[in-house]
């Protein structure tokens, strides 16, 4: 951006499953003073067809800025997450194999020993 600024991209998800773009315009240098932070920013929901879009204090500049790169953020966003994308589609496609006896082996002994352990304990504690 223009005049000592740049924006913050963030690309997060939400805790109730949405997808939130935010680009907030900052100024560059960390020991420059803050006036006003603008924001714009966008969730995505997968119901939804369009995604709810909120300004915090813009400026025309900054609302110019963000319209015009947005094609090239979102471009470059979708094709950080591919490579993502075909990971978790190979990882979905992959079956494991079925549960047998032989997984439940270990809950098996666990559970012989502490019936063993209780009737162990009933018989010496038990007073008749």
């Amino acid at each position: 951006m223009d005049n000592g600024q740049e924006c913050l991209v963030e690309w997060r998800p939400s805790s109730r499953g949405d997808w939130i773009l935010r680009l907030t315009k900052r100024p560059a240098l960390v020991d420059a003073p803050v006036t006003k932070i603008s924001q714009f920013e966008a969730t995505i929901s997968a119901g939804n067809q369009m995604p709810s879009i909120n300004w915090v204090d813009a400026d025309d500049q900054f609302t110019a800025w963000v319209r015009d790169r947005l094609p090239e953020i979102a471009s470059a966003i979708s094709s950080s997450m591919s490579p993502e994308r075909d990971r978790l589609s190979a990882r979905a496609a992959a079956r494991g194999q079925g549960t047998s006896l032989r997984d439940f082996i270990p809950h098996i002994v666990i559970v012989i020993a502490l019936a063993a352990f209780a009737y162990m304990f009933a018989i010496v504690h038990i007073k008749i």
